[in-house]
């Protein structure tokens, strides 16, 4: 794959209301950020997470069943598909929908598949085409499910070699103390294996955060997922999505929320500081 992707992923969190509703506000602000994106050559994969939230938003029901969570996401995806829809036809983009489920990235001839469909996404007339990647909730079984958004996203990327994997999240970066939101954030974490010990003493600090109510993953689950990326040669971020243009400010590179860096990324800037 050409190296000029960039992998967004957005959480339930960020993506929708306190009330379960898509937040068309957050949709507009991202798809404004990925048209600049384009616009700067730069091709975008988004992985959307809310549809299971969009859906529960018809009735309340605290702890649904896997079936249940099936059916609130068939309800919710054409209602995020939409919103996407409106918000990128302002800037002359067209929402490409693919619903993913884990074996797509292990097994060979669905990775093959995989392929030709970004082959035919990189020809001329479909560069205006954003593909948005969710997982296949109805159809995925429990024991062939991603961990969460997040892997997928991850999973994406190294598929990609993209240039950048983006987390855009409901907190400003790691937090040491996610649920009060402390000041003292993890800036940078090297995602390399010599690093193995400062990463788990990061983990041990987040597992007293409880995860958020709506989407699976969490601030463990970035960390983990990016410092995978990063092995592979994929610098990630993890940023507050309601800050400003920070998506743009990312790519700019401005130090917004934290980033864990790829060994060719670190070399270029060692290399840089002789």
């Amino acid at each position: 794959m050409e190296n000029n992707w960039v992998v967004l992923k957005i959480g339930s969190q960020a993506i929708t209301t306190d009330a379960g509703e898509v937040d068309l506000e957050m949709v507009v602000k991202l798809c404004d950020q990925i048209s600049e994106l384009h616009e700067a050559n730069y091709r975008v994969a988004l992985v959307s997470s809310g549809a299971v939230s969009a859906g529960k938003s018809i009735g309340n029901m605290s702890h649904p069943s896997l079936a249940e969570q099936q059916v609130f996401s068939s309800i919710g995806q054409p209602k995020l598909m939409k919103a996407y829809e409106i918000a990128l036809e302002e800037y002359d983009l067209i929402p490409g929908q693919v619903l993913s489920e884990k074996q797509n990235f292990q097994n060979e001839k669905n990775k093959e598949n995989l392929e030709h469909y970004f082959e035919a996404v990189n020809q001329d007339i479909f560069q205006n085409i954003v593909p948005i990647f969710n997982e296949n909730d109805v159809m995925a079984t429990r024991e062939l499910r991603f961990t969460d958004n997040d892997e997928l996203a991850k999973d994406l990327a190294i598929f990609l070699k993209a240039e950048k994997l983006i987390y855009l999240t409901d907190a400003p970066a790691v937090c040491l103390n996610y649920q009060q939101r402390d000041q003292a954030y993890i800036r940078a974490i090297k995602g390399l294996e010599a690093t193995k010990e400062e990463t788990e003493k990061i983990l041990e600090r987040q597992k007293a955060e409880n995860k958020n109510n709506k989407g699976r993953g969490g601030i463990e689950s970035k960390i983990l997922n990016g410092v995978c990326a990063a092995q592979n040669g994929i610098t990630t971020h993890i940023v507050n999505a309601r800050e400003e243009r920070v998506v743009s400010r990312t790519m700019n590179g401005e130090n917004v929320g934290t980033t864990i860096y790829s060994k060719s990324h670190l070399t270029e800037m060692e290399s840089m500081a002789v």
